[in-house]
């Protein structure tokens, strides 16, 4: 099912609605019990039934979901013989938007209200957000701000790591930009025989040691001081990672950055929102934000890029897929 422009921007100026109707949706059983309809799709009645809902109303809650293109509607004898589908697992995924800790919620604290109502004059050169609120490379207080957000993205970038198998035996790790050591300790704690280290900022290292020893792997987690734009990183490890890093920086910043790391490392792990129509999506919040700070690009790449940088250095690429897709190099 395709929606020309037209509805899909009346969608769009209809959000504040539609969001309230998704979020009721999932909070009161419905998708869920869409989700698990048989082929031939479950009954409007039975719907009313099991979640004592008023016919003629679910079914036009259920034209709004069938406008937005989550659900099939298969047409009866009747109303209440009308018969629906997902086309995909909703109740999942409105947990992921709509639940309590939902990392769309920690997004929309960031403060983002300067642009509101500016948007225009913004694009036309007129300041963005003010260097106090956010700024690119962040400062001492906002770098920790900024690793406590990025912290609530790690579970599926965690589940994506372990699905990859990246790590027989025992490995030594380096995890550029692993801002609070979250993903670290995430990775220790569900490979047992790796060793990671976080190099990031001197500033965050108090903040990742308390994660640290809050962590059962906390004997094979470590923090490494330094600046990986402008210095160099430290060697001595068997892979070398950059988790949600290369897309903030120019080209010529991100294939430095691969550079450094094909001097120091034989293995290379590059986990990105690589440009496709789904994880564009997801970002969509961050491309709106940081059309006010001019100092971070935000540029999603195909992970064919990577994959040619890469082998200009002499590496063998491999990518695995997966909520977040990781892309793995070794020297060839």
């Amino acid at each position: 099912m395709t929606i020309d422009a037209r509805g899909r921007m009346s969608l769009l100026f209809h959000a504040d609605k539609l969001n309230e109707l998704l979020e009721v949706a999932w909070r009161t059983g419905l998708l869920e019990k869409i989700d698990a309809a048989p082929d031939e799709g479950v009954r409007l009645a039975e719907l009313c039934d099991s979640l004592g809902m008023v016919p003629g109303r679910l079914y036009k809650a259920l034209d709004c979901l069938e406008g937005l293109a989550f659900v099939e509607r298969i047409a009866g004898p009747t109303m209440l013989e009308t018969r629906y589908r997902s086309f995909e697992p909703l109740a999942p995924a409105a947990a992921l938007v709509f639940g309590d800790d939902s990392i769309e919620r920690d997004r929309h604290a960031q403060p983002w209200g300067s642009l509101r109502g500016r948007l225009g004059e913004v694009l036309r050169g007129e300041p963005g957000i003010p260097a106090e609120d956010f700024a690119w490379p962040p400062t001492s207080e906002q770098a920790a701000r900024f690793a406590a957000s990025m912290a609530a993205g790690v579970p599926p970038i965690a589940e994506s790591f372990q699905r990859a198998d990246l790590f027989a035996g025992a490995v030594r790790l380096l995890d550029v930009g692993g801002g609070n050591g979250t993903l670290a300790c995430a990775l220790a704690e569900n490979h047992p025989e790796l060793s990671v280290d976080v190099f990031e900022l001197p500033e965050l290292q108090p903040l990742a040691e308390s994660v640290f020893s809050a962590s059962p792997a906390a004997a094979r987690l470590g923090f490494r001081s330094g600046d990986a734009i402008g210095g160099s990183l430290p060697d001595g490890y068997d892979a070398v990672a950059f988790v949600r890093i290369l897309h903030d920086w120019p080209d010529e910043v991100a294939r430095e950055l691969l550079r450094k790391a094909a001097s120091r490392t034989d293995r290379i792990i590059v986990c990105e929102e690589f440009r496709t129509p789904s994880r564009l999506a997801l970002q969509t919040f961050w491309s709106y934000f940081l059309i006010g700070v001019d100092g971070c690009v935000s540029r999603l790449r195909e992970w064919k890029r990577y994959e040619a940088w890469l082998d200009e250095l002499g590496f063998e690429s491999e990518l695995h897929p997966g909520a977040f897709d990781i892309g793995s190099a070794t020297r060839r």
